[in-house]
């Protein structure tokens, strides 16, 4: 019998790490997020909070935007060399000479992915540097604060404390869990599963016995590939997180989620992408647990996400989510299963890619029935789904009668970048033909959504998608009179101007032409004589 594996005891998190093609752009988001620069190391910047971690954050240039993975702080220089001793693929100890606090770490490439991790251990705190009041509340019947004293504050940036948690996005849930949860002292503290009972997300704490910790430090969700999802820094209070929201929205930072109260931790959340959309949170109010607390299950839905929010969850559907299949109009090509999925807000991660689990439903729905000639399932090179921001143009107008038709054919045309940052080049252009399109009216065989989307994880990618409402007279007829609508519009002088315009910005382009829109998220498919 296997003797089990002896934990290694890490106390908290300390920092994350990021690489920029762009520092100086991100430079300036990070001070108006409420970092402070701790100091400078060729092209390294380190930031800290108010709090005693020397630093919370370090940003490096490169060339190009990547996740460098976050620390944790070990209990004991024994832990730190058994790390290096017994995780697979972990380095040697080695010294943080010159980043604030100094130390010595360990790193590793965790889970299935391999993503980087870090363990820290020796770093020399600093003293707090600021003390904010603890401001009282007067309430209906309980009034706290004394007469004459008021609520008054200056605007600016929400001051970071600490960094509280960091989640990602994996290809293997069960897998990444057995990892961190037997080689760590990892907790649950929720555990989110799926329609089937099986667990998709979970959000982390550390077991420190009696001790009160953080509801989570580390979150992941099983999704199709790999990538960081946001980094998470305490603030003071809730005013503070408010003026830092101000703050951004005014100097015309992209806001992604917020501000609401989660329902997983309970924290006062609020959301921004940074430069290079990257997610970076301020949250206040976080639940506190120890040992001794059981875990939470329950079933992904969007009640699990927030008990009240700002905004709206997606600028593109409900839920952020939207899938479409179809049989495809080329006679040389197989049927194509494509979707669109929008993750404008990071609602659909914390789902645990719920959508994706229906579209999988639909998608062996349409196995078993055979909706589709060729396509030999979700595996198959014809499995097409990205996941996108909505950039611009519209997904359906208001003046149209047949605004959701499922009787339409539909072209989806991606744009892949020349150059490395050169996408929104792209986004721009396909907006201003999306625009130009908008002033047409729509009737009969005319454009009823033509979307600008961004994909959230390949950032080369833009696509443009085209739905047109199939004219009655073809409905009953073959498909090549279908394509040979549906490419009509792609023969227009506004789309070969187009095409001539992204000509030198494209490193190569794929289209998708779709004969039958066959229905939103759990509708079922329209019979058709096709």
């Amino acid at each position: 019998m296997t003797a089990p594996i002896r934990k290694i005891n890490l106390v908290r998190i300390a920092h994350i790490n990021y690489t920029y093609q762009n520092l100086e752009r991100a430079e300036a988001f990070f001070r108006d997020f409420g970092f402070v620069e701790a100091s400078r190391e060729g092209t390294r910047v380190y930031y800290r909070g108010y709090g005693p971690e020397p630093f919370v954050l370090c940003a490096e240039a490169g060339a190009k935007d990547g996740f460098g993975g976050a620390a944790f702080v070990v209990e004991s220089e024994e832990d730190l060399l058994y790390a290096s001793k017994t995780v697979p693929g972990a380095s040697e100890p080695f010294e943080l000479s010159k980043a604030p606090g100094g130390g010595r770490c360990v790193t590793f490439e965790g889970g299935v992915d391999r993503f980087p991790f870090h363990l820290v251990f020796g770093q020399v705190m600093r003293e707090k540097a600021t003390v904010f009041p603890e401001r009282d509340f007067n309430f209906p019947t309980e009034k706290h604060r004394e007469a004459g004293t008021f609520q008054r504050f200056d605007k600016g940036p929400a001051p970071v404390h600490k960094l509280g948690h960091f989640g990602a996005c994996v290809t293997d849930f069960q897998q990444t869990y057995d990892f961190f949860t037997t080689r760590f002292n990892f907790i649950p503290s929720d555990l989110v599963h799926d329609e089937a009972g099986r667990n998709v997300t979970v959000f982390l704490r550390l077991d420190r016995g009696d001790e009160l910790v953080d509801h989570h430090s580390f979150f992941f969700f099983e999704g199709p590939k790999f990538h960081v999802h946001h980094a998470s820094f305490e603030t003071h209070d809730s005013d503070l997180q408010f003026l830092g929201h101000d703050w951004l929205r005014e100097r015309g930072y992209e806001n992604c989620w917020g501000v609401g109260r989660h329902v997983m931790g309970s924290q006062i959340f609020d959301y921004w992408f940074d430069p290079s959309k990257f997610i970076f949170e301020h949250y206040v109010d976080g639940d506190q647990m120890n040992s001794s607390h059981p875990p939470n299950h329950s079933k992904a839905s969007p009640d699990s996400l927030h008990i009240w929010a700002l905004c709206a969850v997606s600028a593109t559907e409900p839920l952020g989510n939207s899938y479409y299949w179809g049989h495809d109009l080329s006679a040389s090509e197989p049927d194509t299963l494509w979707g669109l999925e929008g993750y404008t807000h990071p609602a659909g991660f914390f789902l645990g890619h719920t959508s994706t689990d229906v579209f999988k439903r639909e998608m062996r729905l349409a196995d078993e029935q055979k909706l589709l000639k060729t396509v030999q399932g979700i595996g198959s090179p014809d499995y097409d789904l990205h996941h996108y921001d909505l950039a611009g143009g519209w997904l359906k107008r208001e003046d149209d009668p047949g605004k959701d038709s499922r009787d339409s054919a539909v072209a989806v045309v991606h744009f892949w970048a020349a150059e490395e940052g050169g996408r929104e080049e792209l986004v721009r252009s396909l907006e201003g033909f999306a625009k130009a399109q908008r002033e047409r009216g729509v009737g009969e065989g005319e454009l009823q959504s033509c979307a600008v989307l961004r994909e959230v994880m390949d950032k080369s990618l833009a696509t443009l998608w085209l739905r047109l409402l199939t004219p009655a007279s073809l409905l009953a007829t073959c498909s090549a009179k279908t394509l040979e609508h549906l490419k009509s519009q792609l023969e227009t002088k506004d789309y070969k101007d187009l095409l001539a315009t992204l000509q030198p910005l494209t490193a190569r382009t794929e289209t998708h032409l779709s004969q039958v829109f066959n229905g939103h998220i759990d509708q079922p498919p329209k019979e058709t004589s096709v």
